[in-house]
């Protein structure tokens, strides 16, 4: 898969929406007299030029995935990780992360990579193509759990004594939750909050 994708429509409306409130900010605060505080003159000017810094990092931000390498474009950056480099990719919540064989300073990092075009296909692909080191390291990690002999002596032990620990664990914190809404619900009453406690 070869193309290029950056940042959607909508990703950009809503930044410029965000950079537009932080520039009025600004600007109001630059018009405002300053009694004798000189700094939030010079505040203000640094908030439009991030402002500005921002704005342009909004029109270069591109993913270009060719047959040889993956680059990620950014306004004062460009990385650029060669395909057969690539040992996996993490698909985070809100980044993802392609890592490198041999050099971990190459890794590229893309944050809110659902604002990118196109963002499920992008993520599609890259699963298919790539190890997902994520699922690599929780298989690893539960295959070590499961041959730690503190846990049980059979391997029908240990997943029991995981199944509970992760039964106690919901049941703990729903237990918080429910006590945490109960108490902001009763805030003006020390006597029930301490109760609850």
């Amino acid at each position: 898969m070869e193309g290029a994708y950056t940042l959607s429509t909508g990703g950009k409306i809503i930044y410029m929406i965000l950079v537009l409130m932080l520039a009025g900010f600004a600007l109001f605060i630059l018009f405002i007299p300053s009694y004798g505080f000189p700094f939030l003159k010079l505040f203000s000017l640094l908030v439009m030029g991030i402002c500005v810094v921002v704005t342009l990092n909004l029109f270069k931000l591109k993913i270009e995935i060719s047959e040889y390498s993956i680059t990620y474009s950014r306004l004062f950056s460009t990385k650029e990780l060669p395909r057969v480099e690539i040992k996996g990719v993490r698909i985070e919540a809100k980044r993802l992360i392609l890592e490198s064989l041999s050099n971990p300073s190459a890794n590229i990092t893309i944050n809110n990579y659902s604002s990118f075009e196109q963002a499920e296909q992008l993520i599609v692909w890259l699963r298919e193509t790539f190890p997902d080191l994520n699922e690599k390291d929780y298989k690893q990690e539960l295959t070590e759990i499961l041959q730690d002999d503190r846990l049980g002596l059979s391997q029908e032990e240990r997943n029991a004594t995981l199944q509970r620990a992760k039964y106690a664990s919901t049941v703990y914190n729903v237990m918080g939750g429910a006590m945490f809404f109960t108490l902001f619900a009763h805030k003006n009453s020390e006597l029930k909050a301490i109760i609850l406690l």
